[in-house]
């Protein structure tokens, strides 16, 4: 082997730090490339939320303005504590309406299981033949409240011996109706 020259020792020495100027430039470059990479990523995404939130925003609006009539009308399907002279005026309807006598023998007020929604609860009974009790409670499940029926008993009345008279019915209903305080 031959001895290399002075010349080519720096050379050698000046090809090793270029290469090591190339690797570093290269290091540099790519992490500033992925950078930019993740921080456009991240742009893109906050794009992309913010475009979801302003349709969620205006689907809310839409559902809002379509819902408007049904909200004007809640409260009224709703009891008020300090007045529920309504409520017992549209339940004892139904018995004319039905062409059966209703009765309310309770009344009263509280808040529902596991939650703090106020309630009223009434026991109802209509007393009419087959036909005019089943309308009566068709009646008072559709009146315009947030009614729930908890129990609901159909009994036969014991006919008055005349045979040509029809058998007397008994319906006795246990209802709750959302109230506000």
């Amino acid at each position: 082997m031959k001895k290399l020259r002075s010349q080519h020792y720096i050379l050698l020495v000046v090809s090793i730090m270029a290469i090591f100027a190339a690797a570093t430039a290269y290091f540099f470059m790519y992490n500033d490339a992925m950078k930019k990479a993740q921080e456009e990523a991240n742009v893109q995404a906050s794009v992309k939320a913010a475009s979801k939130h302003t349709m969620d925003v205006e689907n809310m609006k839409t559902i809002y303005n379509e819902t408007a009539i049904g909200r004007a009308q809640l409260p009224s399907f709703i009891i008020s504590l300090s007045d529920a002279v309504p409520f017992i005026d549209a339940v004892e309807a139904v018995g004319p309406a039905s062409g059966s006598t209703i009765s309310i023998s309770s009344l009263s007020s509280g808040t529902a299981d596991n939650s703090s929604n106020g309630l009223v609860t009434a026991t109802i009974s209509a007393v009419g033949t087959w036909p005019n009790v089943l309308r009566a409670v068709e009646m008072i499940e559709d009146m315009p409240y947030a009614i729930s029926v908890k129990n609901l008993h159909l009994d036969v009345l014991s006919s008055s011996g005349s045979s040509a008279a029809a058998p007397r019915w008994t319906a006795a209903m246990d209802i709750s109706v959302l109230s506000s305080s």
